[in-house]
């Protein structure tokens, strides 16, 4: 954080908030979620690198994600029978009028 932070006087402890609360834009629209996904396994095997498990509908599924210092966000979607699906954004270039994907899964509830 940067600047004067203060406790937003309309919550109260416990649930106290700071003022003002910091904002980022994602990288990439949100996909659609998986109700009754569970996340199995969370791994960052390197800096920036992470990959993330779930099992949906008795099959496991992974994202592998990460960025690099350009400001390149990689996606990889596995599925449960080894075939992939790739994409890559780049920040501040995201013109979310024209993307598409053919991505059909990524928001996960945890269990």
């Amino acid at each position: 954080m940067k600047g004067e932070v203060v406790i937003n006087p309309r919550t109260k402890a416990p649930e106290n908030e700071i003022m003002p609360q910091a904002k980022t834009k994602g990288v990439r629209l949100d996909l659609k979620p998986l109700p009754g996904a569970k996340i199995i396994n969370f791994r960052n095997p390197a800096p920036n690198q992470f990959i993330l498990n779930y099992e949906l509908e008795s099959a496991v599924h992974s994202i592998h994600y990460g960025w690099d210092h350009k400001g390149n966000y990689n996606y990889e979607f596995v599925n449960p029978d080894g075939t992939t699906t790739e994409s890559t954004y780049v920040r501040n270039n995201l013109d979310r009028s024209n993307l598409k994907t053919d991505c059909t899964f990524m928001l996960i509830d945890v269990v």
